[in-house]
């Protein structure tokens, strides 16, 4: 926990004041939390539902439903009241660097609760035995005795309590059964927990005995490690080909097909090894040789100045994670027979069948070794006593050194794509390598990694040939097993991303198109035949989608009928901002913008093309994006300006803020700071009068505060929102522009220069986070003639921007002199009602939740900490985040003629640190930071 006092004292001091406790009891307490944590990552979670949904599965009721209210409870009330214990900022950090990606702070919050909640339970049970025997502290054995009699903790830790064979299965301890997906997913965060297990042990503790050869001869190494190396070489490959089936699963298929995986390993004996090590392990002679090493005084000298604790790590945790591959054996034979139950597919159920028997006599001696020699070694080893699966060393790191446990830059990108590097690689490749090579090109590349080329035949093969055999030899048959295939179904699998995820550059390039096509149909092999139908299909989609057929979206509750006011289609007033109802502006205005945000495509970013000479084809999406937003704005601005009348001129207002109040509760950022931006811009803020009779102050005081200090306030709404929603694009955009700029593209390394993949990764993440709030649309009805309306928006008809913007103010100035006492009077121009139909939608109408109107959006609970543009270093370690299947672009409006981006191509990397000129009137009483309208069609 970092401190050196157990956190558990708080909570006994809450549960039981009267009572004092024992540090061994607190830290027994301690150990039990800790391995309820494992428990709740081992399957990785990404969101607060995904905890919740591990609790119910591995909790047993009752208790499962006690601790995720109170974690829920402590979410909702984090910063009002019952603040936790636990210390939640040590553990978030500990999270991300366990986990290996980004986790959310309301996950470790979450996690953080349910642990205090179960420890806090184990004290009060463990109190109200100790007050019931009349003692007055608490020990270890009375939480032991008392936890015996309480079935529900019982069930909880059972397990656990047992030891080592718990701590390496982990598995589910939930009543329902299990599917097959469920079963394939369990294993894949299984394997990936296993994966760093074993680089523990290797890239650890292997390491430093090989640091020195004076004490450690290769003996003594392969005595204690045994093949360890070449179970680290199975598991690999095994969690790359079950990662690799499901991400290959065609739509049809009911889940999965894992057999295959195990039964091409099976079949060529891959799992051998596993019984060699046992049979090491498991001897006598291992631990004999172990602890007569470990008694030499310069073995221990060794190990103490190697770090702090580290000897003690040696003769203590090193012996039982060894066992961890033996126990992870005996794993794969019960999960194969599971899978065989559970799945639906018959060539499937056949593979498994296969793997089973051609597995049978290793499970067969795996048991015999288990059975002859696991209860002795029990015995001797005193087994019994749990440990902790992760082991801190200061100053040790799994990956060789502090911070580098992601690849900074790479060169032969092509052999990269052909490995595991990290997770996400295809994904950020993918998504940023037009910034150092073209598509063409990579194509290139990539097919010449698939076409890897034999060895030399060996003198053996010379001769055979020379017969007129045909031999292919033991050598040859492993190099096309384990070397020729796993890279060619990782080539694949890449081809199978770009189609999928960045189809766009097939669609511009035909060529580029016929290329991969002709290459697919050209793959031969049974391994590879799945992989080339999945990829013709999703080819075949993304064609047919291209042509204009695409999936229905269907909603749970139908969309709310459209609100009418003075205009309708056919009859009634002109179609303008005072005719048209505000809740179906906003609604319209909501609808185009989603259109507009979801049509972006991670290539108009990367690179910061959108401020390059070919922007228009580079990044058509964005500029319709930012051209639309500007017009918005210079509309709103014009209809208050242009408005002579003052009376007409405040209902004007009134209204613009009605919109923006159904924007806020639809979630449209973006258009709640065009009006932001509109209200604030020099022309409409000097209108003192007009805003003097204002009366949704507090309305336009809260958009404002959005922008405030970089946007603080808008980054923790959007965090608390649910999708649907239009964020605001100005803050991506000026942070890809800042890491584009502040970062070179290539590094210098002994004379060469490599890429700087680092400076791609942090860029994808940016994309990422875009991405996500792609997927989710509106359940709102379209209106034709209000959208045509909306697209085809030219404020400044065929003026100069320039121009247009001294035309506003001068005419701010004829309608509001500068220090009048009272505005001039203006005749009305209208004669339809200024009276506002309000933003309640009509009585008895129902809608979806995305469709109607709720009373608020939700109030803050958290706000991010300040983002940060410092360089990005070589040994900084980034993860980007799984990023959703970008949309398809949809209908969208055409460019404007008159349009302009030239403000946000010069000060887009400025904007976030503009402040309001000259402060004034009630709702302006403080300095806010706010986007104006020139930095605006940055969005």
């Amino acid at each position: 926990w970092g401190s050196g006092r157990c956190p558990c004292h708080g909570r006994r001091g809450q549960v039981h004041p009267n009572l004092s406790a024992k540090e061994d009891s607190l830290y027994y307490i301690e150990e039990l939390i800790l391995q309820l944590l494992n428990k709740l990552c081992i399957a990785q979670p990404r969101t607060v539902q995904d905890v919740e949904e591990r609790v119910q599965k591995t909790f047993p009721h009752p208790i499962d439903k006690w601790a995720i209210a109170d974690a829920q409870s402590a979410i909702e009330k984090r910063k009002r009241r019952n603040p936790l214990l636990l210390p939640v900022d040590k553990i978030h950090p500990l999270l991300k660097e366990v986990l290996g990606y980004k986790v959310d702070y309301h996950v470790s919050l979450y996690i953080v609760a349910v642990l205090e909640y179960i420890s806090a339970d184990i004290l009060k049970l463990a109190g109200n035995y100790v007050f019931n025997i009349r003692h007055f502290e608490i020990s270890q054995q009375d939480i032991k005795v008392s936890m015996c009699a309480d079935k529900v903790l019982m069930d909880m830790f059972d397990q656990d309590e047992i030891g080592l064979v718990s701590l390496c299965e982990d598995e589910p301890s939930s009543s329902g059964e299990l599917n097959y997906y469920d079963l394939v997913r369990n294993e894949i965060a299984e394997e990936r927990q296993y994966l760093r297990e074993l680089n523990l042990i290797i890239k650890v503790f292997r390491e430093a005995f090989l640091s020195n050869r004076r004490l450690f001869t290769p003996h003594d190494i392969d005595v204690i490690f045994s093949n360890i190396s070449d179970i680290h070489e199975l598991t690999v490959k095994l969690l790359g080909l079950i990662e690799d089936t499901v991400e290959m699963t065609d739509e049809s298929s009911p889940h999965p097909l894992a057999g295959s995986c195990f039964e091409d390993l099976a079949e060529e004996q891959a799992f051998d090894p596993y019984e060699t090590l046992s049979q090491d392990i498991l001897s006598p002679q291992f631990h004999e040789h172990f602890n007569n090493l470990m008694a030499k005084p310069a073995v221990a000298l060794h190990f103490q100045s190697t770090a702090e604790g580290f000897k003690e790590a040696v003769q203590y945790v090193l012996p039982r994670l060894m066992l961890i591959p033996v126990y992870h054996c005996l794993h794969y034979f019960e999960l194969l027979q599971q899978l065989q139950e559970c799945s639906e597919d018959e060539e499937d159920r056949e593979c498994l069948k296969q793997a089973i028997t051609a597995l049978l006599n290793l499970q067969c001696s795996m048991e015999r070794i288990y059975s002859k020699e696991i209860s002795p070694l029990f015995l001797l080893e005193n087994l019994w006593i749990s440990f902790s699966r992760h082991v801190f060393l200061p100053g040790f790191f799994v990956d060789g050194a502090a911070g580098k446990t992601l690849p900074t830059c790479r060169n032969n990108v092509n052999i990269c794509l052909g490995r595991s590097l990290y997770p996400n690689f295809v994904r950020t490749f993918l998504t940023t390598y037009r910034s150092f090579c073209k598509p063409q090109e990579l194509l290139s590349l990539l097919i010449e990694r698939f076409e890897i080329p034999e060895p030399e035949p060996t003198e053996a093969d010379r001769l055979a040939i020379e017969k007129g055999e045909q031999p292919i030899s033991a050598d040859l048959k492993r190099f096309r097993k384990e070397y020729v295939q796993p890279v060619q179904l990782r080539i694949l699998n890449v081809f199978r991303h770009w189609v999928e995820h960045h189809f766009y550059d097939f669609e511009r390039d035909l060529e580029l198109l016929e290329r991969l096509e002709t290459f697919i149909s050209s793959v031969r092999g049974k391994s590879m035949k799945k992989w080339v139908e999945s990829i013709a299909k999703i080819i075949k989609r993304k064609k047919a989608q291209a042509d204009g057929v695409s999936h229905n979206i269907t909603f749970e509750s139908p969309p709310p009928p459209l609100e009418w006011h003075l205009w309708r289609v056919g009859h009634g007033e002109a179609l303008e901002l005072m005719t048209l109802h505000p809740i179906e502006i906003a609604r319209q205005l909501t609808l185009l913008e989603s259109d507009l945000y979801r049509a972006v495509q991670p290539s108009e970013l990367v690179g910061s093309v959108w401020t390059k000479e070919d922007k228009e084809l580079n990044s058509p999406n964005l500029l319709k994006m930012i051209r639309h937003t500007t017009n918005l704005t210079l509309w709103f601005e014009k209809c208050i300006v242009e408005t002579e009348n003052f009376e007409e001129r405040v209902a004007v207002l009134s209204r613009i803020i009605e919109i923006l109040q159904v924007f806020q509760d639809l979630n449209n950022f973006n258009g709640v700071l065009e009006i932001v931006s509109a209200v604030n811009s020099v022309s409409v803020y000097r209108l003192d009068h007009t805003f003097e009779v204002k009366r949704k102050k507090r309305v336009l005081d809260e958009a404002v505060e959005l922008s405030q200090d970089h946007f603080k306030k808008y980054l923790a709404k959007l965090k608390s929102i649910n999708p649907p929603c239009v964020p605001f694009f100005g803050i991506y955009l000026t942070n890809i522009l800042k890491t584009e700029e502040g970062n070179p593209d290539f590094l210098k390394r002994q004379g060469k220069e490599l890429i700087n993949f680092s400076k791609r990764r942090k860029v994808a993440e940016i994309t990422g986070e875009i991405q996500q709030y792609q997927n989710q649309p509106y359940c709102l009805r379209v209106e034709p003639e209000i959208r045509k309306f909306f697209e085809n928006l030219n404020p400044m008809g065929k003026i100069p921007e320039k121009e247009f913007t001294d035309y506003l103010f001068n005419k701010s100035l004829e309608i509001e002199p500068r220090n009048c006492k009272q505005p001039p009077r203006f005749p009305r121009k209208t004669t339809y009602p200024l009276k506002s139909p309000g933003i309640r939608p009509n009585t008895g109408r129902h809608g979806s939740t995305s469709g109607t109107l709720r009373s608020h959006p939700l109030p803050l609970e958290k706000e991010p900490s300040k983002i940060s543009f410092s360089r990005i270093t070589e040994a900084e370690q980034e993860t980007a985040a799984s990023a959703p299947t970008s949309p398809s672009t949809p209908s969208t409006p055409p460019v404007s003629g008159s349009g302009s981006v030239k403000d946000f191509e010069m000060q887009s990397s400025s904007f976030l640190d503009s402040q309001c000129p000259n402060p004034a009137r009630n709702f302006r009483n403080k300095v806010f930071t706010f986007p104006s309208r020139a930095q605006l069609p940055c969005v």
